[in-house]
């Protein structure tokens, strides 16, 4: 399997993204820091996703009056 075959099977689609860009300052750069870099554009988007899905199901209720409710009931 080829880096690209395997950041798809890990469905690893920003570092898939970010596959070219990285490799092509991998001349200026060691191996382990493109790796390093590919994973944390990974993390950053998981990371992201998360809070952005924690903050849509933290949202308040619907707030309700006191004009509205039925003391008698």
């Amino acid at each position: 399997m080829t880096l690209p075959q395997f950041l798809s099977s890990l469905k690893m689609s920003r570092s898939l993204e970010m596959l070219d860009c990285t490799l092509r300052r991998a001349g200026q750069i060691d191996g382990i820091t493109v790796i390093a870099e590919l994973l944390a554009e990974e993390l950053t988007l998981r990371e992201n996703r998360r809070i952005k899905a924690a903050l849509l199901l933290a949202r308040p209720p619907v707030i309700k009056m006191t004009a509205g409710f039925d003391y008698f009931f």
